[in-house]
């Protein structure tokens, strides 16, 4: 049974545990921004701003690439988090709000990590380079909040949804005292989950073989940076299946 009053102990661990579940997704984040930070990492970035009068197409690849890495650390954060483990903590309202906020936050962070890795490469970029990259920063930004606000609407759904659709459909919601009764892996990779590990494997497979058979092509076509989010996302669902059978043996 929960304390009315949890102690600060309780707290930290509730946090400490969620944290811990998401590390995956933490470490792919931290990653990411420190490669895309590093001087070789800023030399990819202006590399990018410079030639994006003349290929827009790796500026929008660049941009989807992205999108895609931050709704990947989103979306495994929140399957990690939704899938039951032994030894929940004592707190379960104090774990229950950072599995409600913690998906979304890492989520977004993956935008913010990337715009200030862009204003970083502003400060030893070219004159002519820095008001792209300024800009390339900034739709980062925006294309972060565009996320959050989808991120918070579609859990706002599924709590609708299942409030409507009951207990038949294996859809749980997030109450105050209460875990989710998650039993099996599965049930956490139904639904949107599911499209999106389909859409890795096509996508990572794809990549692979691009990369081997015209490895030049891929390379002149995505550009470093695009190519290295594309990974980052793609490996995230491999990562949470991996820390789901660790954390569970």
């Amino acid at each position: 049974m929960t304390s009315t009053t949890p102690s600060w102990r309780m707290r930290w661990h509730a946090f400490t545990h969620a944290i811990y579940l998401v590390r995956f997704n933490v470490l792919m984040l931290l990653a990411g921004y420190a490669l895309l930070s590093v001087d070789q990492g800023r030399d990819v970035l202006i590399a990018l701003a410079e030639s994006s009068a003349d290929n827009k197409l790796a500026v929008a690849g660049f941009l989807a690439a992205a999108t895609y890495w931050g709704f990947s650390v989103w979306l495994w954060a929140r399957t990690m988090l939704d899938t039951q483990f032994p030894n929940p903590p004592e707190h379960r309202a104090g774990f229950n709000f950072w599995r409600r906020h913690l998906p979304r936050a890492l989520g977004l962070l993956a935008f913010i990590a990337l715009a200030h890795a862009l204003w970083l490469a502003h400060d030893g970029a070219p004159e002519l380079t820095r008001e792209k990259l300024s800009s390339l920063a900034i739709t980062a930004l925006i294309i972060g909040g565009l996320f959050w606000v989808f991120a918070y609407s579609i859990y706002g759904a599924s709590e609708r949804i299942t409030a409507r659709l009951g207990e038949n459909f294996r859809v749980h919601r997030i109450e105050d005292e209460e875990l989710p009764p998650f039993e099996h892996v599965l049930d956490s990779l139904c639904g949107l989950r599911g499209i999106f590990v389909i859409l890795s494997i096509l996508l990572g497979t794809g990549l692979f073989f691009a990369s081997w058979l015209i490895p030049v092509q891929v390379g002149g076509l995505f550009g470093a940076v695009t190519l290295f989010l594309i990974w980052a996302g793609t490996w995230l669902p491999i990562g949470s299946a991996i820390t789901i059978f660790s954390t569970r043996t």
